[in-house]
């Protein structure tokens, strides 16, 4: 479950280079049981590994499978998304191995049962943090259905595995990911290790984002906006213009983030911060620096609003939690 909560806005996400996301357009990483670690990734430190062990079957036999619940774990190589810095271009080929084999007996048709864990209670991961929280908040259903499906489960390990591209339950998983939870800004292949941020960019910034591919100076910048350069690199100015005003790290300039937690990962809730910044500016600019003196060091304005948002006991009360909830009853009503 994605819950929304206050806080600090703290660091910006990395890029991550086409070559180092497995995903390509419209096609989602491969998924790969949670207790495994994946192979290295390549030159950088953000590289994918590649799951340790195929997906197994579902106990009692997936429907097709058998009867007895005895299934294994089906061999594969999986692929996954590693998370992490790093600036270079490698590769992202790590991969793994599997042994096992699945068998079952008997003549029923069996019904085929989820092991818990993971995204879905399928067992299976991807990232371990923001994805995995993504889809199993917003894409439960169409993952449940394939994984019980032999077919589309290869197809969750092999993507570009032979008939893949026509299995419905596949096309449906795949359709619900690139929607929810988008690892490529605008199909090109690159994006962030956030998919809120990559749905933001995608709705609102694809011409920038392309301009800013197609030079090379301004796609080092995606990677590593400190060279001067990049002050002066048209394509990346407009690129970033772009992602400021439509994609906003904070609401209204305050340092003050609205973050969807996942449970075991949390990222900045885009659409929420600009909505804010859009109806409840001047409320939130009322709670975070009353006295519009911009927070210098030792100010305690910004840190007491925070805590009046979150029903922290250190909220002092009084003006601000009397702003802080003006902001909220702002927000409710017009971000819902």
């Amino acid at each position: 479950m994605n819950t929304r909560r206050w806080s600090l806005w703290r660091a910006t996400w990395l890029l991550v280079t086409a070559g180092l996301l497995t995903a390509a357009a419209c096609t989602p990483p491969a998924v790969a049981p949670d207790d495994d670690d994946g192979g290295g990734g390549g030159a950088t430190s953000s590289g994918a590994g590649g799951a340790a062990s195929g997906a197994g079957g579902a106990d009692g036999g997936a429907p097709g499978v058998g009867g007895a619940a005895t299934g294994g774990s089906g061999g594969g190589t999986g692929v996954g998304m590693g998370a992490g810095g790093g600036t270079g271009t490698g590769t992202s080929t790590g991969t793994g191995t599997g042994t096992g084999t699945g068998t079952g007996t008997g003549t029923g048709t069996g019904t085929g049962m989820l092991p818990g864990g993971g995204i879905c209670d399928t067992g299976l991961t991807i990232d371990g943090g923001a994805y995995d929280g993504c889809l199993d908040v917003n894409c439960c259903t169409t993952m449940q259905a394939c994984y019980l499906d032999p077919a589309c489960l290869g197809c969750m390990q092999h993507p570009n595995g032979l008939g893949c591209n026509q299995n419905q339950l596949y096309q449906g998983f795949t359709g619900c990911f690139d929607v929810e939870c988008p690892t490529s800004i605008c199909s090109s292949g690159v994006g962030y290790m956030s998919p809120a941020l990559n749905a933001c960019l995608s709705n609102a910034c694809c011409t920038e984002h392309t301009a800013c591919l197609a030079n090379g100076v301004c796609a080092a910048c995606q990677q590593n906006s400190g060279s001067s350069l990049c002050l002066t690199n048209a394509p990346f100015q407009a690129y970033q213009a772009c992602r400021d005003t439509a994609c906003p790290e904070d609401i209204c300039g305050t340092s003050v983030t609205n973050v969807i937690s996942y449970g075991n990962a949390t990222e900045v809730d885009y659409a929420g911060n600009l909505c804010a910044g859009t109806y409840c500016c001047a409320e939130m600019e009322a709670c975070a620096d009353p006295s519009s003196n911009g927070n210098p060091p030792g100010d305690t304005e910004l840190t007491s609003c925070i805590a009046c948002l979150a029903g922290s006991n250190q909220c002092p009360g009084g003006s601000v939690l009397t702003a802080a909830n003006t902001f909220e009853t702002c927000y409710m009503a017009n971000c819902p």
